[in-house]
């Protein structure tokens, strides 16, 4: 995939072109389970940043309402389907957009088609309604040939390192 390849800065021997180099090398295969747990912790905890954000938001606007402020104590039913929703919106929105959420950007991370193009937004979603629902699925990756989890199975898509910032071609 010519898209997703590093910018070439040179080989001094650097400790950086080392790891410079050892990034290319891993460019555009199959991430591993550690990479892709990493990535989604990240976004559990984005996620949840989000909905706790979201019950001061409507503190805020209960104070300039009432003069009172008091944040929202919904039951846990609210609480699971509210994150759930958040979850899924943001992983659909952001594997059907640029390949990615907030954690698999920051760990280096694309969501592709298994032909390399872009996931499309039908599959991005039901991908992220597979990953909420069936989170076990994941473990599939540590017998998988191909690094791929049953979701990404049932998806058609691929996760594969890719540092580069370029949007799909």
């Amino acid at each position: 995939m010519s898209s997703m390849a590093l910018p070439d800065r040179g080989e001094s021997g650097s400790a950086g072109d080392i790891n410079l180099q050892r990034a290319r090398a891993l460019q555009g295969t199959t991430a591993g389970l550690a990479s892709r747990s990493v990535a989604n912790a990240i976004d559990a905890v984005v996620t949840l940043g989000l909905v706790f954000g979201s019950y001061a938001l409507i503190g805020v606007v209960r104070f300039f309402l009432t003069r009172h402020f008091r944040l929202p104590a919904p039951s846990r039913a609210v609480n699971a389907t509210v994150f759930w929703a958040l979850a899924v919106a943001l992983m659909t929105a952001g594997w059907s957009g640029a390949g990615r959420t907030m954690g698999k950007h920051l760990v280096g991370l694309r969501v592709i088609r298994k032909d390399g193009g872009p996931l499309l937004i039908g599959r991005a979603f039901l991908r992220a309604v597979l990953y909420t629902l069936f989170p076990i699925g994941f473990a599939f990756i540590l017998f998988s040939r191909d690094g791929r989890s049953l979701q990404d199975y049932v998806a058609g898509s691929l996760v594969v390192y890719d540092w580069s910032y370029r949007s799909f071609d």
